[in-house]
């Protein structure tokens, strides 16, 4: 997952901020926690898809000044770290899952911006140890808490409107010379098909400005076995999950079983998830 997207960054030399070793998060708490700054933004916009000029003015400045005291913390604290980063077309960079809901403020308070849009299937997703971001963020989002629906129904449902409405962003945004975004699937990080490996880790390689988007730097990365770092289920850990790579690929597709006996669930999670298990490739699957 996520966790491992940051330890390759780490690899590719890329200096990760980190105030959380367990997740590798920014937890922002510099400006009171996330949610403090998150909650008024989409609770004005209902969209990740904004722009900042039509955000009411308090809930835009306050949004600003917060981001501002972040990257202003990350940047202090990446210099006391693991020294410059030398990946080129990066200074430094950080983990915070929510923070997609905040691209378009971010970009505002940056000179330079790039985005690493990590996705994974949001069916994968509603099956989650993790479903804090829906007890959160769910009702100030939509609107309305909807608890008649199973929380793998409303995890889906907001994991669709968050990254299709985020890539709409991002390509409306991909002309400005500010601005940069890179789609990543962790699926493809842990694919037993090398050449997918490869080219994923190739394709980001390049967009950090790192030296291993030589073929055979990439090639060497590629080859080298997946690593469990982590889960929110409760009871997994590296000891009882294992660590093999057909291990860490078993936590992928896990909705399959979820959903076996359960077809008016999985009829649910694929009516709310549409756009965006196809726009990213899930539904139908990509090729390799």
């Amino acid at each position: 997952g996520t966790r491992s997207v940051v330890a390759l960054l780490q690899q590719l030399g890329v200096n990760m901020v980190v105030e959380d070793t367990g997740t590798n998060d920014v937890h922002g708490s510099v400006m009171g926690g996330w949610p403090k700054v998150v909650r008024p933004v989409i609770g004005a916009s209902r969209s990740t898809d904004y722009e900042v000029a039509d955000l009411p003015p308090g809930v835009a400045a306050d949004a600003k000044r917060a981001l501002t005291q972040l990257v202003n913390k990350a940047r202090t604290d990446s210099r006391r770290g693991r020294g410059r980063s030398t990946a080129a077309a990066v200074e430094f960079g950080f983990k915070a899952p929510v923070s997609m809901t905040l691209v378009p403020v971010f970009a505002s308070v940056l000179p330079r911006m790039k985005m690493l849009h990590v996705t994974r299937d949001g069916r994968d997703i509603s099956f989650s140890g993790n479903q804090t971001p829906i007890t959160k963020f769910y009702q100030t989002f939509f609107g309305s808490s909807d608890e008649h629906l199973p929380i793998s129904v409303r995890a889906i449902r907001m994991w669709d409107r968050w990254n299709t409405q985020l890539l709409r962003w991002e390509q409306k945004h991909a002309a400005d010379p500010n601005f940069e975004y890179h789609v990543l699937h962790t699926e493809d990080l842990v694919s037993p098909d090398l050449q997918v490996k490869y080219s994923a880790i190739k394709g980001l390689a390049e967009f950090v400005g790192s030296s291993y988007a030589a073929d055979e730097d990439a090639c060497c990365l590629a080859a080298s076995p997946s690593k469990f770092m982590g889960s929110h289920s409760k009871g997994v850990t590296a000891r009882t999950a294992g660590n093999g790579q057909s291990t860490v690929r078993s936590r992928y597709g896990k909705w399959r079983d979820a959903v076996k006996n359960d077809q008016s669930l999985s009829n649910a999670l694929h009516t709310e998830g549409a756009n965006g298990l196809r726009l990213f490739g899930y539904e139908p699957p990509r090729g390799p």
